[in-house]
């Protein structure tokens, strides 16, 4: 056994290979094998690796983690979904510990042209076809271990009036538990559609850690919004990756909003292939205490004129860190590439951090491509000036704060997701203690 692995994640991995009912001897089984292998080959990363050398692992290789156990659907459960969930009109499929719950989610009455599924052993035939070999440890685990996903597909030409709706509830009451959501996504060609994923924590007294991986098929001209909110309490490990691939002149819109967890890991691939397909890849991320939030992405050009657009802010009170690592990769036969990437960073307090990596690479010689990043504290000027107006200290720092995080919301296309999203934000700004307990600038 490779060294770098808990042992929490090999007593799973010889549980699951000893239970000939279990997943392993499934249609899948020779899949998981290999994944098995390859994090047994791979072992868990440290920060002697560039991408995790500002992202500590071991408080989470210390932690005893097993295997969620099935949910009861009780009080808790339902006024989580009810405090969690966007909107209860939409089509929603709930997942509790992983298990799809029939009973929370939403799939009677479907709009024609939308399959909303859940999947075990009998998964899409192109499930894990956008994860390279090459993928890190959690994609390779999550691989090896999920339980039930989510399929969604639209199909082609039709548009999705209502936005889709998924729920990770992961319950924190009962011990420290381990899930692994898988969520595929198919817009077929001329359609359109959003996408609301919500990961979140049924309130209780124990970490746990939640392992997702999404992979995103944007046919020819499909226009797609997508959303991923996380909203963990800050005992939560969070790992993540995102796959996406895009067809010709098709739209790509992928949001991140990092609300909650206290070890948060996004991993964020987008391949852009083809002819004039366009990647708007935006975060939002806030947080307090010791939270740690890690973003990296990748935006992969290579189709001809195709254009890119991204934008990830954070907000970062006590001793809050982040990171952003962010690539621009231009191949050879993506001439004519319009590429821009932002990092922008607000500081509350003098023990927040910030590292932010953006960068370049790029083979094609016809191309405009920009990247930037900046670590600032609140503006001292703009304070000044609503003070003169009228505004109150506090009022006034709520309003500067509010606006520099208004700026990556504002690109939420849909006014009804976009003003919950907004109501969510308000919340976790309140809880910072530089914003709602009055603290000093």
């Amino acid at each position: 056994m490779n060294h770098m692995i808990p042992n929490w994640v090999e007593e799973r991995f010889l549980a699951l290979q000893n239970d000939s009912s279990s997943l392993a001897s499934g249609p899948r089984g020779a899949e998981r094998k290999q994944a098995i292998e390859t994090v047994r080959r791979q072992g868990f990363p440290d920060r002697r690796q560039e991408a995790w050398r500002f992202f500590d692992l071991q408080e989470l290789q210390r932690q005893t983690f097993t295997a969620a156990p099935a949910v009861t659907v009780d009080d808790a459960v339902r006024r989580t979904v009810q405090r969690e969930t966007l909107d209860d009109r939409w089509p929603t499929a709930v997942l509790l510990n992983g298990r799809f719950s029939p009973e929370l989610s939403r799939l009677q009455h479907m709009p024609a042209g939308l399959m909303l599924d859940r999947f075990s052993e009998n998964p899409p035939a192109t499930l894990g076809k956008l994860v390279p070999h090459s993928a890190s440890t959690f994609a390779a685990l999550n691989s090896a271990l999920y339980r039930e996903g989510v399929a969604v597909t639209v199909k082609a030409g039709e548009a999705i009036e209502e936005p889709i709706q998924i729920l990770h509830l992961i319950d924190t009451r009962f011990g420290q538990v381990v899930i692994h959501p898988r969520v595929w996504m198919n817009f077929e060609h001329h359609s359109q559609a959003s996408v609301v994923e919500i990961v979140a924590s049924i309130e209780g007294e124990y970490s746990t850690f939640t392992n997702p991986l999404s992979e995103i098929f944007v046919d020819r001209e499909a226009v797609v919004d997508h959303i991923r909110l996380l909203r963990h309490d800050d005992r939560a490990f969070h790992v993540s990756a995102q796959y996406s691939h895009q067809a010709a002149n098709s739209h790509l819109t992928s949001l991140s909003l990092v609300l909650g967890g206290g070890w948060v890991r996004n991993d964020v691939h987008a391949l852009s292939e083809q002819e004039g397909a366009t990647t708007v890849l935006d975060g939002l991320y806030i947080a307090g205490g010791r939270q740690s939030i890690d973003h990296h992405t990748f935006m992969d050009h290579a189709g001809a004129n195709s254009n890119s657009r991204q934008l990830y802010k954070g907000i970062l009170d006590e001793r809050a860190h982040a990171v952003f690592n962010g690539k621009i990769f231009v191949r050879r036969p993506a001439q004519k590439t319009d590429a821009v990437q932002n990092n922008k960073n607000l500081l509350l307090s003098d023990d927040a951090s910030v590292d932010s990596q953006p960068m370049l690479e790029i083979f094609a010689d016809d191309v405009r491509c920009t990247h930037g990043g900046t670590v600032g504290r609140l503006d001292l000027a703009g304070i000044h000036y609503l003070r003169s107006r009228g505004i109150g200290l506090e009022t006034a720092k709520k309003l500067m704060i509010h606006s520099f995080a208004g700026d990556v919301l504002r690109r939420v296309r849909r006014q009804d997701i976009r003003d919950s999203l907004d109501e969510r934000v308000m919340q976790k700004l309140e809880s910072l203690p530089s914003i709602g307990r009055g603290g000093s600038l």
